[in-house]
């Protein structure tokens, strides 16, 4: 199974950071499949590659208790393919969704690390 994680600390409140990443979700030709006030689950839709490769996108947004205006995101990618190879499925939605995320004009980035 491939599995990414990238984690996110952002300047804007918790309420709308959910609306945002739901946005850049659906501008990755991802696909919401449930949202609440802490927590997005997205996939890719089928049909356009392999079901071992189709990709599920778990975000858990967390907000900072002493400040309002932050708020922390952990995002996890993963699908069943073996990621035999670097450049798999997995890790190409994985860069495409990253970089839609740090790019994000509507928060200010404070914090980015990612894992493997």
């Amino acid at each position: 199974m491939a599995r990414y994680t990238h984690n996110l600390t952002v300047a804007l409140p918790k309420e709308q950071v959910q609306d945002e990443l739901a946005d850049a979700l659906r501008a990755c030709d991802l696909e919401v499949l449930h949202q609440d006030k802490d927590y997005l689950v997205a996939r890719e839709v089928p049909g356009r590659s392999a079901l071992a490769q189709l990709v599920t996108v778990e975000i858990l947004i967390n907000d900072v208790p002493v400040e309002p205006e932050i708020t922390r995101v952990n995002v996890v990618f993963k699908n069943e393919e073996l990621p035999l190879s670097r450049n798999n499925h997995c890790s190409q939605i994985y860069r495409q969704v990253r970089q839609a995320l740090t790019e994000e004009r509507n928060w200010e980035l404070i914090g980015s690390v990612s894992g493997l």
